[in-house]
């Protein structure tokens, strides 16, 4: 009786250990998957700023992370630009001045001379602004997102990447698509388990619906296109399915200064002929996003970031002539393109920009030249609309 109690006693200390392995091992399984997760879990834990929105139904708190601290408008006379006067870069509005060093290098290495005033907002300060006034999604949508120019990181630190790059560790999740991604391509991403990858080519009138497959909220804080072809039909579909987003940046075709209205239309045959026939100007996306309510916040050398109109105010007195924000933002004139100098002269259609109709007829002549040199498929079937 003895041998069988000590048995069974044996037993159950086994079961025991056994049990114990069990819990400890789970236990090290749970804390490794929460070492993992980014930082958009920490978010919910943080400590309120003052600054933040306040509001029931929710659970966000901005982080403490310097990234996250919106800079402040300027006060009277600390304002660098004159009283009156619209600030051609965004920076310039904020004291201490909100020095982002990407943007210039991305123009000292395409588009030399830098302005010493070329002070850009990024991302992350544009998003740390609008939520002292609203809550985020923390979701982003990046159309073209493999990474072929400079980004950066949480600490404002330059590496490769695109706009988008700095969110992530901001504690950001999101959908990248891009058909090129592949080896190297997926590099700037890993480490975000959150930054999830479409690879697939999806078509402007497709992409809506895989949008909606991948529970993309229509609140979502950022959409991000660059796609070299379609982007203004992307940008129209995406907005006409009911997405919403309250930061908008799309690379833009710079050869087209505004007034020239230019979109690649989504139809037939039609394709991009790079360089010359693809994208879509600055003022076409300007007159699609005002009819959705966004306004033009400033034009970095190709790219143009438009936020909600209800926003517009909280970064002070700014330009709104989307032709002098283009002057400023591409002041060398880049084309995109050095291929593109041999076709066309770009000073001549800006010295144009208060003839709207000469200008148009002047890029009307630069295009034919363009086809008649070609013998593309592409410049034969491409549908666009080019108009003032």
């Amino acid at each position: 009786q003895q041998q069988q109690q000590q048995q069974q006693q044996q037993q159950d200390q086994a079961h025991k250990e056994q049990k114990q392995r069990k819990e400890k091992k789970q236990k090290q399984k749970q804390s490794n998957k929460q070492k993992q997760v980014s930082s958009a879990d920490q978010v919910s834990s943080a400590e309120h700023a003052d600054d933040s929105p306040v509001a029931s139904g929710t659970n966000w708190k901005r982080p403490e992370m310097p990234i996250w601290a919106p800079p402040k408008l300027c006060a009277g006379d600390a304002r660098p630009t004159p009283a009156g006067e619209p600030a051609k870069y965004p920076g310039l509005n904020f004291c201490p001045p909100l020095q982002v060093e990407y943007f210039r290098v991305h123009m000292q290495r395409f588009s030399p001379p830098v302005p010493d005033d070329f002070w850009m907002l990024d991302a992350a300060a544009i998003m740390a602004i609008i939520t002292t006034k609203v809550f985020p999604s923390l979701f982003l949508v990046n159309l073209g997102a493999a990474p072929i120019a400079a980004g950066e990181d949480e600490l404002r630190k330059k590496i490769t990447g695109d706009h988008c790059s700095v969110m992530w560790p901001m504690g950001y999740s999101g959908l990248n698509f891009d058909p090129k991604f592949g080896g190297s391509g997926r590099d700037h991403l890993k480490g975000w388990p959150r930054a999830k990858i479409d690879g697939h080519a999806w078509s402007p009138d497709q992409f809506p619906a895989k949008l909606h497959e991948h529970l993309v909220p229509t609140d979502l804080d950022i959409l991000k296109v660059d796609v070299d072809s379609f982007d203004c039909v992307f940008l129209n579909n995406t907005l006409a399915a009911g997405f919403k987003p309250k930061l908008i940046i799309i690379e833009l075709s710079s050869w087209f200064p505004p007034p020239l209205k230019f979109m690649l239309r989504f139809e037939g045959t039609s394709g991009p002929d790079s360089p010359m026939l693809t994208g879509c100007s600055l003022q076409m996306a300007v007159d699609i996003l005002k009819v959705y309510g966004y306004t033009l916040l400033q034009y970095t050398m190709e790219d143009g970031w438009f936020v909600q109109d209800q926003f517009a105010d909280l970064f002070g007195e700014l330009e709104r002539d989307p032709y002098e924000l283009y002057r400023a933002g591409n002041p060398n004139l880049f084309l995109g393109f050095d291929i593109m100098r041999q076709y066309m002269d770009i000073r001549v259609l800006c010295n144009l920009h208060t003839q709207p109709q000469k200008m148009l007829e002047e890029m009307t002549g630069r295009i034919a030249s363009w086809i008649g040199m070609q013998s593309s498929e592409f410049v034969k079937h491409s549908i666009y609309t080019l108009t003032v």
